[in-house]
């Protein structure tokens, strides 16, 4: 009992940090030299992406096999703690997932990543523009551009292909493999979906807010459809019980976005 009230701690802070390493990096640094930005940045994320195989494989002694993209994971975790009644079993039974064919799991990451891509485009240029967004969106994105020091496309060509391949992984193994993963083995199915999406969402908050105004509505909008998002790889990851076709759906929709960005920056 102990250790799962301490993991839910883990828990709570595993939701919360984003948040707090992307204020730190977008509004509390959005000043400070080039090196500094980066440097708590690289430290924020260090911090982040490391909390989950801390807390798996050092604290509760338990392998790390089931983060491999390609493995079928198993949701039996969900049962632990549960009392032995009917209906608690049944809840457990509906926590366990895996039951969506590869075929179809192909089919729908691949449908939801160039859905969310093709929205990308079309939000930039047929909502963001005629509202009159696209220079603040425009001035914003070359500022925080200037601040990475990404000055040659080659550097950035290069960040989008590491966010698009590395980061997306990485944010599905911190999402959905850890935090809902694990949330699924303290509280129901939906419960872990949503408070595992909204937690996806928050940090989401702050970076729309900062290119597009704390003020705009369509930073809310947007930040809404990545709760979306991340509910759907939730349930595509809980349905196929493989963490390869919400990384490949992720990999998509961050591939578009660097593309919009390379767009706005570069101008080709």
């Amino acid at each position: 009992m102990r250790g799962r009230k301490l993991e839910l701690l883990v828990l709570i802070v595993a939701i919360v940090l984003p948040t707090v390493v992307t204020w730190i990096y977008f509004v509390s640094l959005k000043d400070s030299p080039a090196a500094v930005q980066k440097g708590a940045y690289g430290i924020g994320k260090t911090i982040q992406f490391a909390l989950p195989g801390i807390w798996i494989w050092l604290c509760c002694r338990e392998s790390l096999v089931s983060l491999i993209p390609w493995r079928r994971v198993s949701f039996a975790e969900a049962k632990s703690g549960a009392k032995s009644d009917a209906k608690s079993e049944a809840k457990s039974e509906a926590n366990l997932g895996g039951g969506m064919r590869d075929a179809k799991a192909r089919y729908i990451a691949l449908a939801f990543g160039a859905f969310v891509a093709l929205s990308v485009f079309v939000g930039y240029y047929f909502i963001v523009t005629p509202l009159g967004l696209a220079d603040p969106l425009v001035a914003q994105v070359n500022e925080k551009v200037a601040g990475m020091s990404l000055d040659s496309p080659l550097k950035f060509i290069l960040l989008g292909v590491f966010y698009a391949l590395v980061h997306s992984f990485m944010e599905e193994y911190y999402w959905r493999w850890f935090v809902f993963g694990r949330l699924l083995g303290h509280t129901t199915f939906w419960i872990a979906l949503v408070v595992s999406s909204v937690g996806f969402m928050a940090h989401h908050v702050i970076l729309m807010a900062t290119f597009l105004g704390w003020n705009s509505p369509l930073a809310y909008l947007i930040s809404a459809t990545v709760a979306i998002g991340g509910a759907v790889w939730a349930w595509l990851y809980h349905r196929s019980a493989k963490l390869q076709w919400p990384w490949i759906s992720h990999m998509i929709v961050d591939a578009a976005i660097f593309a919009l960005g390379y767009v706005l920056v570069f101008k080709p």
